[in-house]
């Protein structure tokens, strides 16, 4: 089996922007950004990347604030985080080196065991499986893995397959596999070099693995979010880092229904455990709630140089819609003029 997927990969594996230069700090941005992310979806944001951060030490000097604005727009923020003190863990204390051991890996912030297993194997050649999505779905389709697929259970099917001399192209090989052809819905069976060995394929049941379990449903939020707009700045307030979206600036959020404001259109987002409508309020700049928040007034000019969640974004944009903010920051905002009981 291995040499019939190595062969494959050789042939069909996507020329991905972090393997035309493998560096240990690239897999490990790479490998960083693709957790719970599509490949289709991290390589302009590590393109992006390395332009702004192009090694470790550059990355390790740089400012929270240019690392959040760099990662901008890819979600699960506290990855730039672990990302960022993890380069200045490395230039402190390991010469600015990734460190071989795996064990010592996963000191690391925010490297898990498939972070770890994944720098082992394609820096530093070390048999480790790397399991992530893609891995377990195939194993599943393979072994017909019944019920829930664990990470150990993947690991415990795959080992015996790992070639010693190249575990890092063997990773990658699944990956690429399990992106393009071993997809969720209607695999590609017939591009596929492992059906000779594939259970499922064998015995008609692709579409049945990985067996679905009860999905836990998605629970729906409402909130208010505040907005005030003056003339030449804005009320924004920044998350603190114990809490969700750390360090990224946004509009204060409520439970409750502002007294008097004007509402305009929803807002929907969904998140990794919830999803969330939020209704945005123009509030007067004496609203009780928004001057008890932590929100202070931003220049409209500096807008372009905070980071904001997907979320906030949403909500700039439609009040640049809705004109109450101008995209040349010139022109005084009507807001003042036009606050209002809500209808």
């Amino acid at each position: 089996m291995t040499d019939l997927l190595l062969t494959w990969f050789k042939e069909h594996g996507r020329n991905l922007p972090w393997r035309q230069a493998r560096s240990p700090y690239r897999v490990l941005v790479a490998e960083t950004m693709l957790q719970q992310t599509r490949v289709e979806t991290v390589i302009p944001y590590y393109q992006r990347w390395m332009r702004r951060f192009p090694s470790l030490a550059e990355l390790a000097s740089a400012s929270f604030d240019d690392v959040l604005k760099c990662w901008e727009g890819l979600g699960y923020y506290r990855r730039a985080r672990y990302l960022h003190q993890t380069a200045q863990l490395l230039m402190k204390d390991h010469q600015g080196r990734l460190p071989r051991d795996y064990r010592t890996l996963l000191t690391l912030p925010g490297v898990g065991s498939y972070t770890a297993a994944a720098l082992s194997s394609l820096v530093f050649d070390e048999p480790y499986v790397a399991v992530d999505g893609n891995l377990k779905r195939i194993a599943s389709r393979l072994f017909t893995v019944a019920g829930q697929v664990t990470s150990n259970e993947v690991t415990r099917r795959l080992e015996p397959y790992l070639p010693a001399t190249q575990p890092g192209a063997f990773n990658e090989a699944l990956m690429d596999l399990g992106a393009t052809v071993c997809i969720p819905k209607r695999p590609v069976c017939s591009e596929c070099p492992l059906t000779s060995r594939c259970q499922a394929f064998l015995t008609g049941q692709t579409e049945a693995f990985p067996q679905k379990t009860s999905g836990r449903k998605i629970p729906r939020r409402t909130r208010y979010g505040l907005i005030h707009i003056a003339a030449k700045d804005i009320w924004l307030e920044r998350r603190s880092h114990n809490e969700m979206l750390a360090g990224l600036w946004g509009f204060v959020q409520v439970q409750n229904r502002p007294v008097t404001g004007i509402i305009l259109q929803d807002v929907h987002h969904t998140y990794t455990h919830f999803k969330l409508r939020l209704i945005p309020v123009i509030v007067p700049s004496d609203d009780p709630v928004l001057n008890r928040s932590r929100a202070v007034r931003i220049p409209l000019t500096k807008l372009t140089e905070l980071a904001f969640s997907v979320l906030d974004r949403k909500i700039l944009a439609l009040l640049e819609q809705s004109k109450y903010l101008t995209t040349d920051n010139r022109e005084p905002s009507p807001v003042s003029a036009r606050i209002a009981a809500p209808t």
